[in-house]
């Protein structure tokens, strides 16, 4: 009988790409001294230049997101660390327009899971809206101890103390895909780090000093200065609320003794 043997598709470029984006080594860690080939490293400079649609290297063949994360969060692979894997699900999320959200065990799409009720009606939507993404996780190094609450009990029950600094698993039940409602894009990305209060936390040192600056040389913070120092700094599909100002204003007042010593500090070194 003649068997028909068929050929094995090509890989994609986006495929490819992705796993040029892994950097793999022989390492030993753990209390057992286990030795296995992990991810030790993500190459978050060339997946910036090749998926960023304001770079000159873009490449929109190597940019099916869903075939990237399905190559780089493969069920049972190990990374070096949990920040590692933050680090790879932060930078595809900047290109592709979506914000990850890092939990004790799992690292996920900050739009998953079921809205929950509100009073608020927010111009953007709920923050949850039923995505699937979701990469579990497991640490692979762990110590059993006893929480001070068991020291004066007969049977003392243990607890685990997890390393996320150390070697991880991508565990059973992670999804690499986008559901429900979510819809990854540049203004989605916007709306839900304004949602999630990630502008306001991490706004930058650079666009602080300026405000700091402004405060001290004019005496006040307007509303306008805080905008067109905000314009810079800030996408441009960001709006800036009245709420951002009192906030923004609020975060200048806080650091000016701090802006003052320093200034200070330089010019007696000068």
């Amino acid at each position: 009988m003649s068997s028909e043997v068929t050929a094995a598709q090509p890989l994609s470029e986006s495929t490819l790409f992705a796993r040029s984006l892994k950097k793999y080594q022989d390492t030993t860690f753990g209390p057992n001294n286990d030795t296995r080939s992990i991810v030790v490293a993500f190459d978050e400079d060339l997946c910036n230049h090749t998926c960023s649609k304001d770079s000159v290297d873009y490449n929109p063949n190597k940019c099916n997101y869903d075939e990237i994360m399905s190559e780089l969060f493969k069920e049972g692979e190990v990374w070096l660390s949990r920040d590692l894997i933050h680090k790879a699900m932060g930078s595809i999320a900047g290109n592709h327009g979506w914000e990850c959200s890092k939990t004790r065990t799992d690292i996920v799409c900050n739009r998953y899971g079921h809205s929950r009720s509100s009073a608020r009606d927010f111009s953007a939507g709920e923050l949850q809206a039923n995505c699937t993404l979701i990469i579990k996780l497991k640490a692979l190094v762990r110590e059993k101890y006893f929480p001070a609450s068991q020291s004066n009990k007969d049977q003392k029950k243990p607890s685990w103390r997890f390393f996320w600094d150390q070697p991880v698993q991508i565990s059973k039940g992670t999804c690499t895909l986008h559901g429900g409602q979510c819809q990854p894009c540049r203004q989605n990305r916007v709306a839900v780090m304004c949602r999630a209060g990630t502008y306001i936390k991490k706004t930058p040192h650079s666009a602080l000093y300026s405000l700091c600056n402004i405060a001290e040389h004019c005496g006040k913070l307007t509303s306008s200065a805080i905008k067109n120092v905000m314009r810079i700094a800030w996408p441009s599909q960001k709006p800036i609320s009245d709420q951002n100002i009192f906030y923004l204003r609020t975060k200048v007042m806080k650091l000016m003794p701090t802006f003052r010593n320093s200034n200070e500090e330089l010019c007696m070194r000068l």
